[in-house]
């Protein structure tokens, strides 16, 4: 009976009917293209006369050839698996493989091979017979050997039929058997003959070292060569035919970079395969030699990567090796973190998003060892796809949009501290009293440099400066801070360290050994490689500065110096000639340093290994830009218009609740400005803001949002705080790297209004304006189209006039000109009177901003004027006005439905606007035009007091009566 079309019998296996495709050429089968019916069931071939046509038939193809062979096939299969066989597989293969029809190489019918008949024989016994399951896990012995024998001699068989894909899908072991016949990175290395270190003999002529070359028995047996067993060799060069099998691992590589598609992969990654023993290394091998091209293409809507994530839904298999593989899968593709899921009716997730919903930890139920297992590789996991977020070169914003979506519960994935105080561990306790730190277990990187220009002392034309008085070793608490809080990784540091006093070698040490740093740039002349190699060995990148010193680079280039730093892919080194060495010798030296080190590391391509030279081009450090800082402004002299409410408003912030109860009458005020220095004596806790400085040039130092120089924003936040104490301050600094151009960049301010928005902030206030010539068309539509929805969404929003402009119109000036969502706001003096610098009717309102006293560095009182001061105190009014109003329900429960409702519109713009035209006395104004605002009898005398005479609620509930209509 023909094999095609047999039926059931007893004892005899169900032969499985394949689909019909077009099938690859073979020596049977002509024309080498794959068959295609010509035009009228005829070819026509042109030749020589064109009057002479000759009309030929196509080629016919042996058609009972191609079935005697699949029959042959089929026969060699069902052999491999017969229980009674007494031939092993080398035994079997030798056996086929003398005959002369070449049978094992050819292919039958549909350009199937003899591999994907005995894949699909084992899928059939597996159907057939449940006792059958055991081959979903293992090749027994005997198909085993036969099937190495096969590829070793027949590689090409891997190309016909797919028997990969078919394999990934029920019978796995196969494909690990595949992989595991391919050479590793270390074997191909050590491959060629001349790279033997048992080739190099020692004054007795006997090798100095043993061969490092190990290779599988049967890829031994297959390519071994005669050797004289008397000569004594014990290379493994010497004993395989080296040239052969390079050969045969290059043609074996081809072939499979070829044949694993994606459904390869995707198939291997299902419950079953890691409910069995996953061959983690033989995956691996696959996952370096596919193409990138087979990450990035999804499956039933998952991409790779999801497709792991969401095994952690099963249970009863080894996570252990499920995180292993995701491992794998990031290090060939960081990128793929990324992919988004295309699931037809369902949101589009990242894998991080994806591996997130199926927390196990979620599941109270279930508290077996087998959980407990699965939460902690689950926590590897997420944990190394945050990491691996945090360490990319992406955008910082779309890294925080990444892992925490919601920006207000992110973390903190950098520091960057830029003072011009002493920076020690006693300095960042110090701060962290002011702010809410809340570093994730990896940083992007830290940079520690302080606002002075040590580098002058490293120069011989300039007086040396006295820093011997400072702690030596000043950063290393700085960086034991850090671990304190959780930081377990830290992918770049950057610190100035080109001082009279710089760290010694052993706190460097202490200060990095702990983090794994992946690009270190301390900026120490000098360095010592030995301490590197102890402090950094994970450096991929590295920066050093040098004095030229002949003997220092020549221990960077030794064999116990940089080369040891195995991941290391490139050395840029700062070099300052003058310090010791003359520029020529410099220059010098290092070609010398390159050349050696290049021998020993010549992975390490030459455009990799370069020069820069102190004070030019790329020299990020000779940028320093310091300004004088406010070093305490506590005001001895406050304005009256602020004194008139220090009592209900110290009340409000002391003594009206508790601390769990004045959250919820939180108000959230965004400062948009150049930054907050947070060492200033009168300001208070702040919540993690946002920079933006320094995006138009890479070259100039980062600032946080609180650090200086931001004599601007400071006083802000001082003005705001005084009026409104208890305020959640979000400061959000655009980028004003360049002053001497302008303020700020129009992109920065674009990103602030974004983020105080989705900071869910209640006011957005703005001290600032910008002209609209020169913006861009793009930049005006994306400025209009922040503030409209920020102002849309409940966000209100405060802006100054311009003062030095106080003669143009002020639609030429964003955002004066969107005065249906941004309330103008212009400055008055302290004797409530419009400022000369204020134009009139351009402004809604009229704030203090007139001689306002401030304590300069020096500790003299000094005092500043303009409408950004009357600004911070119309937003300091403003959250105060919502937080009582926010209050008031939370201490008074009696009130009605109406009071609830009114309060509810206090919280809003026109609650607020309301309640300004009342304090300005022009309660029914219906357009605002230099409304002075007063602070006046409106506000309780002694709050303290009343509160305790009659009640907190009476107190509150009559500042508002006062302010609105109560029924």
């Amino acid at each position: 009976m023909p094999r095609d079309t047999a039926k059931d019998e007893p004892g005899r296996m169900m032969i499985r009917s394949y689909s019909f495709k077009d099938s690859e050429s073979t020596e049977f089968m002509e024309p080498t293209s794959p068959m295609k019916p010509p035009p009228d069931s005829l070819a026509l071939k042109i030749s020589g006369d064109p009057k002479k046509r000759i009309l030929k038939s196509p080629p016919r193809i042996d058609l009972q050839r191609l079935k005697t062979i699949t029959g042959r096939h089929e026969d060699i299969a069902e052999a491999l698996f017969r229980e009674t066989g007494s031939q092993t597989g080398d035994q079997l293969f030798e056996q086929y493989q003398s005959k002369r029809d070449n049978m094992l190489a050819i292919e039958g019918k549909r350009g199937i091979g003899i591999i994907r008949i005995i894949v699909d024989h084992m899928k059939d016994l597996i159907n057939a017979d449940d006792n059958n399951a055991e081959l979903t896990r293992v090749v027994p012995a005997v198909a085993k050997e036969f099937l190495e024998c096969l590829i070793i001699q027949h590689p090409e068989l891997l190309k016909m039929g797919q028997p990969l894909e078919e394999a990934a899908a029920m019978v796995k072991p196969v494909v690990f058997l595949v992989a595991d016949l391919i050479l590793s990175k270390e074997q191909l290395e050590r491959l060629p003959t001349e790279r033997c270190p048992a080739k190099k003999l020692d004054k007795s002529d006997k090798p100095s070292k043993p061969c490092h070359l190990s290779l599988p028995s049967n890829i031994r047996n297959a390519f071994a060569k005669t050797v004289d067993k008397k000569a004594g060799q014990t290379c493994v060069h010497d004993m395989v035919k080296v040239d052969e099998l390079q050969r045969w691992s290059g043609n074996l590589i081809k072939i499979i970079e070829e044949v694993v598609q994606p459904t390869v992969l995707h198939s291997l990654i299902d419950e079953t395969s890691f409910a069995a023993d996953f061959k983690t290394s033989s995956f691996e091998r696959l996952l370096e030699l596919c193409k990138l091209s087979t990450l990035t293409t999804p499956s039933d809507g998952y991409y790779l990567l999801h497709k792991a994530a969401l095994l952690f839904k099963g249970d009863s298999m080894n996570f252990d090796q499920v995180h292993d593989i995701i491992r794998s899968v990031v290090r060939r593709s960081p990128k793929s973190i990324y992919q988004l899921s295309e699931v037809v009716g369902e949101s589009h997730q990242t894998p991080y998003a994806l591996l997130r919903s199926v927390d196990p930890s979620r599941n109270k139920a279930s508290n077996s060892s087998q959980t407990s297992t699965k939460i902690e590789a689950w926590k590897r996991v997420e944990k190394l796809l945050r990491h691996t977020c945090i360490g990319d070169e992406n955008d910082r914003d779309e890294k925080m949009e990444y892992l925490y979506g919601n920006l207000q519960n992110a973390r903190d994935i950098y520091l960057d501290m830029a003072f011009p105080k002493l920076i020690d561990k006693d300095f960042m306790e110090t701060l962290t009293a002011k702010i809410d730190f809340r570093f994730d277990t990896a940083l992007e990187y830290v940079s520690l440099r302080q606002d002075e220009n040590e580098v002058s002392s490293l120069n011989p034309q300039v007086p040396v400066k006295s820093l011997i008085t400072k702690e030596r070793n000043r950063y290393q608490g700085v960086f034991e801070w850090l671990g304190k809080r959780g930081v377990e990784k830290i992918f770049k540091v950057v610190v100035e360290d080109l001082g009279a006093t710089p760290h010694t070698d052993q706190a460097i040490k202490a200060a990095l050994e702990d983090f794994k740093v992946e690009i270190l740039d301390w900026r120490k002349i000098d360095l010592s490689s030995q301490m590197i190699a102890k402090a950094a060995e994970a450096t991929r990148k590295l920066f050093l500065h040098s004095s030229g010193n002949e003997a220092v680079l020549r221990s960077w280039s030794c064999k116990n110096g940089l080369a040891k730093l195995e991941q290391l892919e490139s050395v840029t080194v700062t070099m300052h000639p003058g310090l010791r060495e003359a520029k020529d010798d410099c220059e010098k030296n290092f070609e010398t340093f390159k050349e050696s080190f290049r021998r020993r590391r010549p992975d390490i391509a030459a455009k990799n290994v370069c020069i820069l030279w102190a004070g030019g081009p790329g020299d990020a450090q000779n940028v320093t830009g310091t300004t004088d800082l406010p070093s305490s402004t506590r005001q001895s002299d406050q304005v009256a218009w602020v004194k008139n409410m220090e009592s209900f408003k110290e009340y409000l912030k002391n003594e009206l609740f508790t601390s769990e109860d004045s959250a919820l009458a939180n108000v959230k005020i965004a400062l948009i400005d150049n930054g907050v220095d947070s060492t200033v004596d009168d300001i208070p806790h702040l919540v993690p803001g946002k920079s933006y400085h320094g995006e138009r040039d890479k070259k100039i130092p980062f600032r946080d949002w609180f650090t200086g120089p931001s004599r601007h924003g400071t006083q802000m936040a001082q003005c705001i705080y005084q009026v409104c104490p208890m305020a959640t301050l979000v400061p959000i600094r655009m980028d004003d790297s360049k002053p001497e151009l302008d303020r700020f960049t129009v992109d920065s301010a674009i990103k602030a209004v974004r983020r105080a928005y989705d900071m869910d902030v209640d006011i957005i206030s703005m001290s600032w304006t910008f002209p609209k010539e020169g913006v861009t068309d793009t930049q005006k539509l994306e400025f209009r189209t922040a503030i409209e929805d920020a102002s849309r969404n409940g966000r209100i929003l405060m802006g100054s006039l311009n003062d030095n402009e106080a003669a143009s119109n002020i639609a030429d000036f964003f955002p004066l000109n969107m005065s249906k969502e941004v309330i103008r706001i212009g400055s008055a003096t302290k004797w409530e009177d419009k400022a000369d610098t204020t134009r009139a009717g351009h402004a809604h309102y009229l704030f203090p901003g007139r001689d306002i006293p401030f304590t300069d560095p020096e500790g003299d009182l000094k005092n500043a004027s303009g409408s950004s001061l009357a600004t911070a105190y119309a937003s300091g009014l403003a959250g105060l006005i919502i937080y009582a109003a926010r209050a008031l329900p939370l201490v008074d429960h009696d009130l009605s439905e109406k009071e609830r409702k009114d309060l509810n519109e206090v919280v809003k713009r026109e609650g607020v606007e309301r309640i300004f035209k009342l304090l300005a006395g022009s309660p029914n104004k219906h357009e605002p035009e230099d409304l002075i605002v007063k602070s006046g009898s409106h506000f309780p005398k002694d709050a303290a007091r009343e509160a305790m005479e009659y009640g907190k609620a009476v107190m509150l509930k009559s500042f508002f009566t006062k302010l609105m209509t109560f029924s």
